[in-house]
């Protein structure tokens, strides 16, 4: 999946360096209720009220190598 180009420049006025590969810069993570712990701490974490699915977007960014 790909993302649009307000989309990628939202991220970039966050300072985020969003990257685009064979695949595209976006993942669709699926988090179900039978996954059981990790779904209900995401729903915790993130204060959701989901009752069987979470989906995430994961975006692929560079990360800073200057030391």
């Amino acid at each position: 999946m790909k993302l649009y180009d307000n989309q990628i420049n939202k991220l970039k006025e966050s300072e985020w360096d969003p990257i685009t590969n064979i695949h595209g810069n976006v993942h669709i993570v699926n988090i179900f209720k039978e996954d059981g712990k990790i779904f209900n701490e995401v729903c915790e974490i993130l204060q959701l009220t989901a009752s069987t699915t979470i989906k995430l977007a994961v975006v692929a960014t560079k990360e800073d190598t200057e030391e």
